[in-house]
């Protein structure tokens, strides 16, 4: 910016005492934008160090690992990778929340190119409860669909395919009147 305005002087004929002006001016403007960047920067570390300590409160057994996957019904479930161990670890905190003894807790386990998918089973974890899963992967991530759409899925083509056996059953029974 300085070296503008001299330029600027050079090719407008400006006398000194308004270019030394200019220059002062153009200055004292990068040296408040600089003091103000570096205030900027000291609150935004200051919120960093001020969320990695919230984290540390809510969630003390996460490690070194700062993320978290959250996901489920409410939210209730966390994932997150243990950079020590290289495990993905699971936490349910779903004890007020309604239906998740009917919620299927999985997760997704990245490596490299290859994307496997872990699930546990309706049921399987407690409404609240830190688990090490033993799957070391590059990247843990929540399942790609809902888990809790599944199992809704599943329980209507259980109630279809019950339709369905009890109309075949009615059928045969015409059938062997005929």
């Amino acid at each position: 910016a300085v070296q503008a305005l001299r330029r600027a002087q050079t090719q407008q004929g400006l006398d000194s005492d308004s270019a030394a002006a200019g220059v002062r001016v153009a200055e004292q403007s990068v040296a408040k934008k600089s003091r103000l960047a570096e205030k900027l920067m000291t609150k935004a570390r200051g919120a960093r160090q001020a969320v990695l300590q919230l984290t540390d409160k809510v969630a003390p057994d996460l490690g070194h690992s700062r993320i978290l996957n959250s996901f489920g019904p409410s939210a209730c479930v966390q994932l997150w990778r243990d950079p020590a161990s290289g495990h993905c670890f699971l936490r349910s905190q779903c004890s007020k929340v309604a239906g998740f003894e009917f919620y299927e807790v999985g997760f997704r386990c990245a490596n490299d190119e290859e994307l496997q998918e872990h699930r546990y089973g309706v049921g399987s974890f407690a409404s609240s409860e830190v688990q090490d899963t033993q799957v070391k992967c590059q990247r843990c991530l929540p399942p790609e669909k809902p888990l809790e759409n599944l199992a809704q899925e599943l329980k209507a083509l259980r109630t279809s395919f019950s339709a369905i056996s009890s109309n075949i059953s009615k059928l045969q029974s015409e059938a062997s009147h005929l």
